[in-house]
């Protein structure tokens, strides 16, 4: 995606630019003196001209964002496909709908990496993604395919930083195939070069975040998601993610609660959120809070009122 604003190069998943920070619109441009224009104009005010028609490869770019904002739904792949229908040299689009499979079927993944590298044989996300496909099949035929894959790619990112060691992209690649080889200090570490290059870059915050807590390093997990809420302080599931890390993890129930009231505060309509919340301030003697919050989790839930009657006669007496 390029930002209309600055020009910079960012993720398609960003909802905003992570260069200047300005909100992802979608653009047309002047046939006649290629003003950038919203995609709801349909004058140019700077000298009246009309916006040019949306060509093959416009629509595949705009399927390709459609499918990455559709997540982890079942229709992403449609997205993907209808975007390689109108550009099959689309690479990002071969390489999303590749990570899509990757998480229902292996085989399907890998057909797919394979059919994407036809058009550029070197594509280092192909490759990746490839790999990981390799990794999952259950007969493990393929593992050791993986691993070539894997250091060899660790091998041209290594060239690569060489040239250029302010190259975040391949830091952040870097980073995903350490992590593929099961190097995860290592991998993080790359995530932490990357995040020197582009600290606004808050998607890489989170992915940073789940490494430390496959790697057991809590209090960067932590760290992390408060990176990512410096940057979006509006989204409750970073809040929630950092009480679940004092929870379960580190125990500090106090802290725990402190996060999932500001959760709350975002959306108070968490009715699972009010059940643990409470949980959490009856084991620490908070009675009163405790009711007040299965009273909340109550109103929400009508089907589990006799659950809460329960709870309300337990504390009362």
């Amino acid at each position: 995606m390029q930002c209309y604003n600055c020009n910079g190069i960012y993720n398609d998943y960003l909802s905003y630019c992570p260069y200047c920070g300005i909100e992802k619109v979608e653009f047309n441009v002047c046939s006649n003196c290629e003003e950038k224009l919203t995609k709801d104009i349909l004058v140019c005010p700077k000298c009246g001209g009309k916006p040019i028609e949306e060509t093959n490869e416009m629509k595949s770019d705009r399927l390709n964002r459609e499918g990455l904002m559709h997540g982890m739904t079942s229709s992403p792949s449609d997205y993907f496909n209808e975007a390689i229908k109108f550009n099959k040299y689309n690479i990002d689009a071969w390489v999303n709908k590749s990570e899509f499979l990757n998480d229902r079927t292996m085989h399907k993944a890998k057909k797919c990496c394979d059919a994407g590298l036809k058009i550029n044989k070197d594509n280092m996300k192909l490759l990746l993604s490839k790999s990981k496909a390799l990794k999952k099949d259950e007969r493990r035929s393929d593992e050791n395919n993986a691993e070539i894959i894997l250091n060899n790619l660790l091998k041209r990112c290594n060239q690569e930083l060489q040239e250029n060691e302010l190259n975040e992209e391949i830091w952040i690649l870097k980073g995903e195939v350490l992590n593929e080889l099961d190097k995860k200090e290592d991998a993080i570490e790359c995530y932490s070069k990357a995040l020197e290059i582009n600290p606004k870059n808050e998607e890489l915050w989170i992915r940073k975040a789940f490494l430390c807590y496959l790697n057991n390093d809590y209090y960067c997990e932590i760290e992390s998601y408060k990176k990512a809420i410096e940057l979006n302080p509006t989204n409750e599931k970073y809040y929630e993610k950092i009480g679940d890390v004092y929870h379960l993890y580190i125990h500090d129930n106090e802290k725990a609660i402190e996060y999932y009231n500001k959760s709350l505060e975002l959306n108070p309509d968490n009715k699972q959120l009010w059940d643990t919340k409470g949980r959490l301030e009856k084991e620490i003697g908070k009675y009163e809070e405790a009711l007040k919050s299965f009273t909340v989790d109550a109103e929400l839930n009508p089907i589990m009122m006799e659950h809460y009657y329960l709870k309300q006669k337990y504390f009362v007496n």
